[in-house]
């Protein structure tokens, strides 16, 4: 099922702001966030790796190049865009 993610069946992006800072460790919050940037780490590099393979000139390295543009880990597609571009 598309939820809010075109051509991606079963993702949806997730946005929050305003937050005065991170849930505590051991919250039900913050095992919830944890999955959350798990999951997009693991959906990124699977991206990375097909893009790395297309297009070897550009090779990028995901905790190099990526992850620092990121604000608290949470990397998405345009983030990999971003650094492909530098």
């Amino acid at each position: 099922m598309e939820i809010n993610s075109p051509g991606e069946p079963g993702v949806a992006y997730i946005m929050g702001s305003g937050f005065g800072g991170a849930p505590q460790a051991g919250t039900s919050q913050h095992t919830g966030l944890d999955g959350f940037r798990r999951r997009a780490r693991e959906r990124n590099l699977v991206l990375l790796d097909r893009i790395n393979e297309a297009v070897p000139d550009v090779r990028l390295d995901y905790e190099k190049d990526v992850l620092p543009l990121t604000p608290a880990g949470m990397t998405m597609e345009r983030h990999i865009v971003s650094a492909s571009v530098n």
